[in-house]
């Protein structure tokens, strides 16, 4: 009896909508995102180092102004800087 039970609830549990999951994809690498880039701004500007210069500038721009919107950089026309 018991064990009918544990079945049933086995069986029925596998079709509730939070215990179905998507299909999973492999996503970009990691380096390959805007996080990463947001990361190694902070970082440097954490150390007091130099913005990372092996960036592409549009990927760079991006994180900063990310960064800035957030409220995390305080960006002038000389220099960036922690908020």
């Amino acid at each position: 009896m018991i064990a009918d039970l544990l079945d049933w609830y086995a069986a029925s549990a596998r079709d509730l909508p939070w215990r179905r999951r998507a299909p999973s994809r492999p996503g970009p690498r990691f380096e390959d995102t805007n996080r990463y880039v947001r990361g190694r701004v902070v970082r440097a500007l954490v150390k007091g180092e130099e913005l990372p210069a092996d960036m592409e500038v549009d990927r760079l721009e991006r994180a900063l102004s990310g960064l800035e919107r957030d409220g995390l950089i305080v960006r002038t026309s000389a220099c960036v800087g922690l908020a």
